[in-house]
């Protein structure tokens, strides 16, 4: 059953349909996959426990009481319009309502004043340079397998976006290049065909894999059958185009 979540001024802030969690577009943000709640990239960001909501690292952020969703000072911040389970209230709290820790204004100034320079901007430091790329190594390495979790669900526009270039760019790097380098450099021996054949390996498994299933997921999305995904060209105008279809579509 669909559920129209609102915000305490009565604004509507999201729907869940099914497994799926939607924003007032219709893009999918994330999904229910047991007691867990996970973004629509497969990382799991909360999940229930009891009538409380905890985020990925086991920290109260909100709880549930009657028809309503309250922060952990026990404001109310959001509702359902109709009857909800206790892990879609849950989802909303977590993904639609954006609950989590509220830092007072002496901390928030604390915390600006020693992360801001003189100009106002925060500095970056090498540290932040190896964190962003050991993060986007990181979503590389799991993306296969994300995907796979996740292809009985759909996928909005931005995902399918997110996951093509993420993939064509790790594909570049690890395959083309490499490949080229190979061929310029070195003769044709039994070393080059053991690290031609791991290179087609992980072009394949890591970069073809995620743009077809993630292709499966946006067509779905779109209201077209899973083997639209598999025509050229057309995949590209119905993942990367066709806006979410919410009337009528039998996978949502």
């Amino acid at each position: 059953m669909d559920v129209t979540f609102k915000d305490a001024g009565g604004n509507r802030v999201g729907f869940i349909i099914g497994n799926d969690i939607k924003d007032t577009g219709g893009n999918r943000v994330g999904f229910i996959i047991g007691n867990d709640i996970k973004d629509s990239g497969g990382t799991r960001v909360g999940y229930l426990n009891g009538t409380d909501f905890k985020d990925a690292a086991g920290n109260r952020v909100g709880f549930i009481n009657g028809n309503d969703i309250k922060d952990v000072n026990g404001n109310r911040v959001g509702y359902p319009e109709t009857s909800a389970t206790d892990i879609q209230m849950c989802a909303a709290g977590l993904l639609l309502l954006n609950l989590g820790y509220t830092y007072s204004s002496s901390e928030t100034s604390s915390y600006s004043s020693s992360t801001s320079s003189s100009s106002g901007r925060q500095e970056i430091t090498g540290w932040m340079i190896v964190g962003f790329l050991f993060i986007h190594f990181w979503r590389f390495l799991k993306a296969p397998f994300v995907q796979i979790s996740g292809i009985g669900e759909t996928a909005f526009r931005g995902e399918w976006w997110a996951t093509c270039i993420r993939a064509l760019t790790y594909g570049f790097v690890f395959y083309i290049i490499p490949i080229e380098f190979l061929v310029e450099g070195w003769e044709l021996d039994m070393y080059f065909v053991l690290g031609g054949l791991v290179l087609v390996a992980i072009a394949l498994f890591w970069v073809l894999l995620p743009m077809v299933l993630v292709s499966i997921r946006r067509v779905r999305d779109a209201g077209r059958a899973w083997w639209w995904a598999l025509i050229p060209l057309v995949n590209i105008v119905i993942c990367g185009f066709f806006p979410t279809k919410t009337e009528g579509n039998p996978y949502i």
